[in-house]
Parts: structure tokens; sequence; C-alpha cells
């Protein structure tokens, strides 16, 4: 079917995709998801540019729409239009999302110290290298396929 390398990567990167799926989904009970996480304590730092948190969580605008009215309706943060450009929000987390938040940081520390315990700097250093390098290679795929 496939040579032994290209039989090795595309096996690696379904186990890596279906564990990080797993992974950045919401357990049962608990009360967010990773990219939720990132994304309220991103508003947290003074940052509610929703293009910024969109690309550094790579996702589309509608799943950014999608999170920020799931954390509103939850009362974990509020919405409301730039004074200064409509096109824009403010995004604020609540007293709840601060609280939140707050109960969140210690967990999500923890499960980020297992995944990476057994790696070490320079090999985080050399992973984030190559999932930008396959990336890349990625998007100038997509670009030759669709020109």
């Amino acid at each position: 079917m496939f040579d032994n390398t290209k039989a090795e990567l595309l096996h690696s990167l379904f186990v890596l995709k279906g564990l990080l799926s797993t992974e950045f989904s919401k357990p049962a009970g608990d009360t967010l998801n990773i990219p939720e996480y990132i994304m309220m304590k991103m508003v947290s730092e003074g940052n509610s540019n929703l293009t910024e948190i969109r690309e550094y969580l790579a996702v589309s605008k509608p799943a950014v729409s999608q999170m920020l009215s799931a954390l509103e309706k939850r009362g974990l943060l509020t919405k409301e239009p730039d004074p200064e450009s409509r096109r824009n929000l403010i995004v604020k987390l609540t007293p709840a999302g601060q609280a939140v938040l707050a109960g969140k940081e210690l967990e999500f520390e923890a499960r980020y110290e297992k995944i990476r315990h057994n790696l070490t700097d320079a090999e985080i250093t050399q992973f984030v290298a190559l999932i930008s390098k396959m990336n890349t290679a990625i998007e100038r795929a997509r670009e030759t396929a669709d020109s």
C-alpha cells in the first residue's frame, strides 16, 4: 500500500489527531475545554482581538463565534460592539468567568505538564519547528491543488 516511512508518518498523524481531539474536547462535567480556556486566558490578559485569538487557535470565524456565544450563555464573558469600530467586539470576562478561569489555572497547567513531561525543551523546540514545517507544506500543497 505505502512505503514504510509514508505509512509510519500517516499512522503517527492519525494517532496524534485522535489524541489531540480527545485532549482538547470537554470531559464530562468539566467547565472548559482547552480552546475555551485559552480564549478566556487571552481575554483576561487584555487581548480581545478576535482575529488574533482565531489565528492562535487556528479555527474559523464561525468557530470563534460559537465559542464566544457558548461562554456568554454560561455567563463567563460579555461581548459588546466596540464604539470606535462597530465591526469589532469588546470581550470581557465576567466575575464568574474570572473565578472559573482562576479555578482552572492549576488543572490546565497540570494537563500541560503531563503532555510535556517526557520531552526536553530542545525536543519541544524541534517538535514545534517540525509542526510548523508540516503546516507550511500542507498549506503549499493546498495552494497548488487549488490553482
